[in-house]
């Protein structure tokens, strides 16, 4: 829970849990909370965030690799 939070996080509403560990400008660097995008928003949607962070993931280490290799 972040330290700002001064709610229980069983407290929290699905979107709540979502502000605050995934939709935040201070949180950009930490995992994707998976089942909860795919609570709230569903199955299509859980799916298309999963395969976005891969794809990320996988430019980011190409971009790594070329940057070394160039």
């Amino acid at each position: 829970m972040p330290k700002y939070c001064k709610l229980e996080p069983e407290a929290l509403n699905p979107r709540q849990v979502l502000y605050h560990y995934w939709a935040s400008w201070g949180t950009w660097y930490r995992y994707q909370p998976l089942d909860h995008i795919r609570e709230y928003f569903g199955e299509k949607i859980g799916i298309y965030f999963a395969w976005l962070g891969e794809k990320q993931f996988l430019i980011f280490i190409l971009t790594l690799a070329l940057t070394f290799l160039h």
